[in-house]
């Protein structure tokens, strides 16, 4: 939900937005075949999706631009400087309009495909992972976090922060 109340839901073939009276359609139709994964509201005027064919940025509802059209978005983040931090199946990204600074196994992410990333009120980085649990940035590289209870090499699909400062998992195991 943004903050206008409006529902949005992705879905395999587009994203739809609920007003609480009718459905609005975006990307779906078929020949389109563009899965939504992940929503950000930027600003109250501004929605990123995040699809299996890049970003489509909205303003005022209407698709005005799109970034990264090859790669398929897995999650979207914004930290407390503005910067976007973008999780996709080649790495992870950390945009601004003025600089793109990538991530990958070179700065030691386990693999290069992320599934979600976290930043916390005091900017820690924490990065979800396919291959093998969860990570930190450390200055410009990236350190595993060791987690009890949870076997090496786990898969972790989510991370949320809550309001107390525990950051939860969602896990395969």
């Amino acid at each position: 939900t943004t903050q206008d109340d409006q529902l949005w839901i992705g879905t395999t073939y587009g994203a739809s937005r609920y007003d609480g009276r009718q459905f609005y359609n975006y990307l779906n139709k078929r020949e389109f075949g563009i899965e939504v994964y992940t929503f950000l509201e930027k600003s109250p005027e501004e929605l990123w999706m995040g699809t299996d064919k890049g970003i489509y940025i909205l303003k005022n509802h209407e698709i005005v631009d799109s970034l990264f059209t090859n790669y398929k978005i897995q999650s979207l983040v914004q930290d407390f400087l503005g910067n976007v931090w973008i999780c996709h199946t080649q790495g992870l990204i950390q945009y601004t309009p003025e600089k793109v600074s990538r991530y990958t196994m070179e700065q030691g992410l386990p693999a290069n495909e992320i599934a979600d990333v976290w930043v916390d009120e005091e900017e820690r980085v924490w990065v979800a992972t396919y291959a093998d649990g969860l990570y930190q940035k450390k200055g410009k590289t990236f350190e595993k976090v060791p987690i009890p209870g949870i076997p090496a090499g786990a898969l972790i699909w989510d991370l949320f922060m809550d309001n107390q400062d525990r950051l939860w998992l969602s896990t395969y195991r």
